[in-house]
């Protein structure tokens, strides 16, 4: 039991109360240790002998007080009795949760003896909450040194691991974190000693905290302190106290993850976080509120690829992170093989037990499988809901389609009737597009070691302005084009794209209007020209403004 902490805190306790009682006090603990004391009269007192009234105190666990010592047996058989100028004497035991830890004596010279024994129920009482208080007080010292100590043994195994943990209170304010933490967020060229707040590292940690159970397996792409975090986060609460609640957590990067070709093969790293740069917060936080819910979901903006994007990062915070995910995008050039590969006996849908699916460009199927999978969730729905989750993700008007005869009836109504979440693309919104077009330069300045590279404020106006031609993945191909020559000069890039583009466009605007005027139905326009009904109605919609008239509907 005995400290610097404890013997500071006691010898004040000792103090307060000599200064009050204007006697000399012995606070000893439960080894017959002196452990505080105020020595005001005498100074002989430095050792605690079998035997003596305050041993005695500690055996029998009894209050004892004593007016004259020659009264005492045990004292007249000490062998210092004639020296010793204690007159009377006055112990109570300090107890903690009825055990006995130590003994609060007061050593009482002849003058102080009659004062103190006229109020003898007065200074007893007082004695006895003093005792309670220092008992409470040195319980708390101890189980925090305790509790040190096995962190202390904690903190040293866990250095062992090669897993990043890190252990924070309820708020996230850091306690502890090993060596392979430190590694994996530290920067290069200083050391990470203690970041304040895990909120500094991922800002949701709180939101997490909340729910004060066990999460596994959520996955993460972040940067901290100028480096990359691509893995999965899991975390519990750990309540080592009634008083000190916490959490654990642990940061598994990708590549030393042990399930690493299961987990990963099975979704994919979009995550929310990550998905940051290429959509609003609002957004993002609406998809968090649906990925915690069970429906399936309709995605829609004018970039399939964003759909697809968002769909992932909601299966991958959802509960079903760690079962499959299948994305399948429709084509009906397949006809009979998409029917026996999606909707047939031992299609994917009837033999998939666990997962999601994120079916893109569900415009893209033939009609009549439409129908059939209409039909199939209708039927299914149940037991089909409980294994499987679908996410549907879309760039068309699937309203307009099915007005015209483009889209199953049947599957609107159902696609309707679900979740729906839009997307504002980059090109909707300037401050999208601009951290959109920031963030890239940023990544490929790292991988080709450029890191002085930039974009003008006057370049990224002018990439704005020609956004439309372009889709996602065009768009980051020619930033990675004018990171890796050095060269912001963009239109080297774009030019010949530009022209051959505009001159299939012009092309195929040409051969449809001739077709038209030919008297082809749209069913004979989309054979001839290879292209889907949903492409075609979109050029025809274009076509509209000019006052070309459409296709015969047969």
């Amino acid at each position: 039991m005995k400290s610097k902490k404890i013997k500071s805190f006691v010898d004040n306790f000792a103090a307060v109360i000599a200064d009050v009682l204007d006697t000399d006090v012995i606070i000893v603990d439960d080894d017959m240790d002196i452990i505080g004391k105020s020595l005001k009269y005498f100074s002989v007192y430095n050792d605690i002998k079998i035997g003596s009234l305050i041993a005695k105190v500690l055996s029998e666990n009894e209050k004892i007080y004593v007016q004259d010592k020659s009264d005492i047996d045990s004292c007249r058989k000490c062998k210092e009795y004639k020296i010793c100028k204690m007159r009377g004497f006055i112990g109570v035991p300090i107890k903690y949760e009825n055990k006995i830890i130590g003994v609060l004596a007061l050593i009482l010279q002849k003058s102080k003896v009659k004062k103190l024994f006229e109020k003898l129920e007065s200074a007893l009482f007082f004695m006895e909450n003093m005792a309670d208080l220092i008992g409470i007080r040195i319980n708390e010292i101890n189980e925090r040194k305790s509790l040190k100590n096995r962190m202390q043994k904690i903190e040293s195994i866990l250095n062992f691991t090669n897993e990043a943990l890190v252990y924070t209170d309820q708020y996230g304010n850091i306690i502890f974190f090993n060596k392979a933490f430190r590694k994996l967020f530290e920067k290069k060229d200083s050391i990470l000693y203690r970041p304040g707040n895990l909120k500094e590292i991922y800002k949701d940690i709180l939101s997490l905290y909340a729910e004060n159970k066990k999460i596994e397996n959520i996955k993460l792409s972040l940067e901290y302190n100028e480096r990359l975090f691509y893995g999965r986060l899991s975390l519990e609460p750990v309540n080592l106290t009634i008083e000190d609640k916490g959490f654990i957590c642990r940061f598994d990067e990708y590549e030393n993850s042990e399930k690493k070709e299961k987990f990963y093969l099975s979704g994919s790293l979009v995550t929310f976080t990550w998905l940051a740069k290429y959509i609003k917060q609002e957004v993002l936080d609406e998809a968090k509120i649906l990925a915690g819910k069970t429906g399936d979901i309709l995605i829609h903006s004018k970039d399939n690829a964003l759909n697809e994007l968002l769909a992932k990062a909601i299966f991958n915070y959802s509960e079903r992170r760690l079962e499959d995910i299948r994305v399948i995008y429709m084509q009906n050039i397949y006809r009979d093989l998409l029917d026996e590969f999606f909707i047939s006996e031992y299609g994917i849908l009837k033999m998939t037990k666990k997962g999601a699916f994120v079916i893109v460009q569900p415009e893209g199927m033939n009609l009549h499988i439409q129908d059939r999978f209409a039909d199939f969730i209708k039927e299914n729905d149940r037991a089909f809901k409980e294994r499987v989750r679908l996410i549907f993700c879309t760039s068309e008007n699937l309203y307009d389609l099915s007005e015209n005869g483009l889209f199953s009836k049947k599957l609107y109504q159902y696609l309707s009737d679900i979740s729906q979440i839009g997307i504002d693309n980059i090109d909707d919104e300037y401050e999208l597009f601009d951290g959109f077009i920031k963030n890239a330069v940023k990544y490929y300045s790292g991988i080709y070691k450029n890191k002085g590279f930039s974009l003008s404020k006057n370049t990224i106006t002018d990439l704005w302005e020609i956004k439309e031609n372009y889709s996602l993945t065009e768009l980051d191909t020619l930033i990675e084009s004018m990171v890796r020559s050095n060269s912001s000069e963009y239109k080297k890039f774009v030019k010949k794209k530009s022209v051959m583009e505009m001159s299939v466009s012009e092309f195929e605007e040409k051969y449809l209007q001739k077709l038209i005027k030919q008297g082809k139905t749209q069913k004979e326009i989309y054979e001839i020209m290879g292209m889907s009904r949903s492409t075609l109605y979109r050029r025809l919609k274009k076509m509209e403004g000019k006052n070309t008239s459409y296709g015969k509907k047969q």
